[in-house]
């Protein structure tokens, strides 16, 4: 737990500075820590320049565990229960723009986890030559 909490920490500092990419806030008690299983992240194809699938595409030709997110429950398995509930923005929301990176990710040495960093940044560089 130790290890994957410090690659996510790695992660979150290094990707900060890449515009449309945020990572999902967990904030735990101060008596707890948290156990990461995979890594969330926001991502705003917009403020990227790439369409969502687009970016999951060219990361996973670079090797890394990467998928979109959660389906929202109201959009997929059974709308007409969530439909008395009304609009669902933020639930949209992260059903359009939500990134998971996968557990191995998680367990990576250092030059692993850098790897990932660079590849996130090497498609940002070029996200014009993707769309």
């Amino acid at each position: 737990n130790t290890h994957r909490l410090r690659a996510v920490r790695f992660l979150e500092q290094a990707l900060h500075g890449i515009p449309g990419l945020r990572p999902f806030r967990n904030r735990p008690r101060e008596d707890s820590q948290p156990a990461y299983y995979k890594l969330g992240f926001q991502f705003e194809p917009g403020a990227f320049g790439l369409p969502r699938a687009r970016f999951v595409a060219a990361l996973r030709a670079e090797g890394v565990a990467i998928d979109e997110g959660f389906p929202a429950l109201h959009l997929g398995r059974s709308p007409s229960r969530w439909r008395s509930l009304g609009p669902l923005p933020q639930a949209e929301r992260a059903h359009e723009g939500a990134l998971v990176l996968h557990h191995p990710i998680l367990l990576g040495t250092d030059d692993e986890l850098k790897q990932v960093v660079q590849a996130v940044a090497k498609i940002h560089r070029h996200a014009k030559l993707l769309r």
